[in-house]
This record gives structure tokens, C-alpha cells and sequence, in this order.
């Protein structure tokens, strides 16, 4: 009486009489080679992926390039990253069998991204990753006196004829910035935040052209900045080039300046006029009065100010230190 493994369930050991020899051999046979499948799928070893990232105009290897495996299904599956050496090469290991994107970031270029098939038995498998410059705006954003703004996140339009983009970017400690002209990845790995825009969060975007194509189009850029007024000039990205200068000078919008005019009974006196010069520019503002005796003036820089009383029968003058 022998036992053998029952190969239609395997839940089970059944016993059988081996009475023909032959059989007896043929399951033997059977079951060792299911036995060995079986075997060689639960222990099957991951892949490794192998990645050489290089700049797609030049052929040029790219160092610094973070790459990720992701896996889409019930619950997304990350493996990395992992960061291109010299060579532009760099492996994601202990990938599992299944269909997985290879995704390649570096700060300033088009994210790549690539398609994987993972098989059982496979071992390394290579893949290339081209990835492209964007082309950059970069400058220092000042008030009109040439005091950098840092730290202000600038809120910027770029209209042109092959793209339209809008978007906050952040200046550093010293008042620049950067402003990348493509489309923006950011992937959260863990508490890490993979992108290839920092300090720029994209919140339109039209692209009819990408990386060199876009040089030697013309654009129209705007930017503002609460408690100043809209900045805008036109550039033109030289023909080649993947960085162009723009520097940004904001004026404030200035205050308010506000009061009544009464006579000598206190009584409000309508229709006055009054003149508002800078002592420092020589711009000249006017207002006139209500039927409360009240005025206003509007858009006032920092600075001194000389206030006239225009049209009664003893002007007034005074001094003025707006805030």
C-alpha cells in the first residue's frame, strides 16, 4: 500500500492500490513535476529593472534623475527611487511579476515615462528613458525702488501662440525665481514629494509645443502680487535658447487718503476742490467733496505730499505723511 498525492484537488491524501506498475510510474512522474511548478512559482525571484536615462537631442547620459516603478491596482504599489549615476543608470530591484510604469523625474525636464512587463523567470530587464529640457523664465522680482521680494508667491500668466499657462511660483530668499514652460509632475513617495517643478504650482494649462520647440515664440507675461499693481511685458525666447531673463518690478498700489472739509461753523462744504502733489515725483492727484464735505484720494505711493485747498477765498496748505 503506497499514499499518493490526489493531483486534480490537492486539498486531500486519498489512498489508491497500486496494481499496474506502469500507472503507478506515471503518477509518480505527474505529481513530481506539479510538485516542482509549484515550487518554482512560490519562490520565483524578482526583477531586476535596469534604467540608462539620456537627453533625448543630444544622446547625452543624465545623472540625477529620480526613477520610480508604479504599479496600478486595488492599491498602488511605488518601488524607488532610485537615482541615476554619472552614466545615467541606475536599478529599481525587487520588482515583482506584473505590468508596472517607469517613471523618471528631474527638476527642469519633461517627465518620462516608460512601460514594463514583468514575467515570471525574468531576471534584469534594460529599458531607456529619453527626457527633455524645458525651456525656463528666471529672474529676480523687485519693487520699484529695486528691493527683491522674497519668499512672495507671484501669480503669473504666460500667453503665447503655443502655450498658455497659469501658475504660482515661488522667490527665494533673494527675491528670484524660476518658471518652467511645460507641464508639471509631482508624485508623493512616502513624505517625499518627487517633482520637477519646485516652488511652481501649475493651475492652467494649454501646450501646443514642448521643450526647443518653443524657443523663438513670443510671449506675453503678467504678474501680480497682492498690494501691487499687474506687471507685464513681452518676450520673445531666443531661437535655441532654455533660459531666457525676465526680471519683474512691482509698484505698489499705494493707500487711501481720506477727510472732510468743514467751514468755521463746522458745517460740511460741498463741492470743493483739492489738489494732491508728491513732493518727491511732482504728480499731482485731485478730489472734490461730497454733499458731506467728505473726499478721497486713491492709489497714494509711500511718501510726502503737499494738500491744496483750490477754491475757497483762503487756500490751506499742509503737509502729509501718508502710511
Amino acid at each position: 500500500m503506497r499514499l499518493l498525492l490526489d493531483a486534480p484537488s490537492m486539498n486531500s491524501l486519498r489512498m489508491h492500490t497500486l496494481r499496474q506498475p506502469a500507472k503507478q510510474i506515471l503518477q509518480l512522474e505527474f505529481i513530481s513535476a506539479l510538485l516542482y511548478v509549484l515550487l518554482i512559482s512560490a519562490f520565483a525571484m524578482p526583477a531586476t529593472i535596469h534604467c540608462f536615462t539620456y537627453e533625448r537631442s543630444t544622446g547625452k547620459a543624465i545623472n540625477g534623475v529620480e526613477v520610480i516603478a508604479v504599479c496600478q491596482g486595488e492599491t498602488q504599489v511605488i518601488i524607488g527611487p532610485a537615482t541615476t549615476d554619472a552614466n545615467g543608470e541606475c536599478d529599481l530591484r525587487n520588482i515583482p511579476v506584473g505590468q508596472w510604469q517607469i517613471v523618471a523625474v528631474k527638476i527642469g525636464y519633461a517627465v518620462a515615462i516608460a512601460l514594463v512587463n514583468v514575467n515570471e523567470g525574468d531576471e534584469e530587464i534594460s529599458i531607456s528613458l529619453p527626457i527633455e529640457p524645458m525651456p525656463v523664465l528666471k529672474g529676480k522680482v523687485s519693487t520699484a525702488s529695486g528691493k527683491p521680494l522674497p519668499q512672495a508667491p507671484i501669480d503669473v500668466s504666460v500667453k503665447g501662440e503655443m502655450i498658455e499657462m497659469h501658475c504660482t511660483v515661488q522667490t527665494d530668499d533673494n527675491g528670484n525665481y524660476n518658471l518652467w514652460l511645460g507641464a508639471q509632475t509631482k508624485i508623493m513617495v512616502g513624505d517625499k514629494a518627487l517633482t520637477n517643478m519646485p516652488s511652481q504650482e501649475i493651475k492652467a494649462l494649454s501646450l501646443r509645443a514642448r521643450g526647443e520647440a518653443l524657443s523663438g515664440c513670443k510671449l506675453r507675461i503678467e504678474a501680480r502680487f497682492s498690494g501691487y499693481k499687474a506687471f507685464f511685458t513681452d518676450v520673445e525666447i531666443p531661437k535655441g535658447a532654455m533660459e531666457t531673463e525676465v526680471n519683474i518690478t512691482l509698484i505698489p498700489l499705494g493707500g487711501q487718503i481720506l477727510g472732510k472739509l468743514l467751514n468755521q461753523h463746522g458745517e460740511p462744504i460741498e463741492g470743493a476742490s483739492l489738489l494732491l502733489r508728491s513732493l518727491t515725483s511732482g504728480e499731482s492727484l485731485i478730489a472734490r467733496t461730497d454733499e458731506n464735505g467728505s473726499f478721497q484720494f486713491n492709489g497714494v505711493e509711500a511718501g510726502r505730499y503737499l494738500l491744496t485747498l483750490r477754491d475757497v477765498e483762503r487756500p490751506a496748505k499742509v503737509v502729509l505723511q501718508p502710511k
